[in-house]
């Protein structure tokens, strides 16, 4: 038998994940933006950005919505959460390692972002997938 944790308390912990990874990012292209580094190009920056965090970040949000307004005493698998967390903090520390990565020479900042996008998408999807076996390992 595997162990559990309460739902709850995985999802907090996906939540700090998320928030503070998704926040540093933010900020950091905040600065970036601010500091015309991309031009007037700016909105092609935040449209990669946006979907980079926006749909995990949204899923996470809206479980910790839903669970406040219930009273469930729901577990989840410990691994799942694992997984999802780590995949979790992987995908962040890539999504950043794309914008710190454009203080260096080489392509231009916008070119790194779209080529950067091949494998971030593969890792997004592994890491919405753990996401889900996260919340489908729920049991009352």
């Amino acid at each position: 038998m595997s162990e559990r944790m309460p739902v709850t308390q995985g999802q907090w912990r996906l939540a700090y994940i998320w928030l503070g990874g998704a926040g540093v990012s933010f900020a950091i292209l905040f600065a970036q933006t601010m500091g015309q580094k991309f031009g007037d190009q700016y909105d092609k920056a935040w449209s990669w950005y946006l979907p980079t965090v926006l749909p995990v970040l949204t899923l996470i949000v809206s479980s910790l919505v839903y669970q406040a307004r219930t009273n469930e005493t729901a577990t989840v698998d410990t691994r799942m959460f694992q997984i999802s967390a780590a995949f979790s903090a992987f995908y962040l520390l890539l999504v950043l390692g794309v914008l710190v990565s454009t203080a260096f020479p080489g392509p231009p900042p916008l070119d790194r972002m779209t080529q950067a996008q091949l494998w971030l998408s593969p890792v997004q999807a592994l890491t919405a997938s753990a996401l889900g076996a996260f919340f489908v390992s729920k049991k009352e």
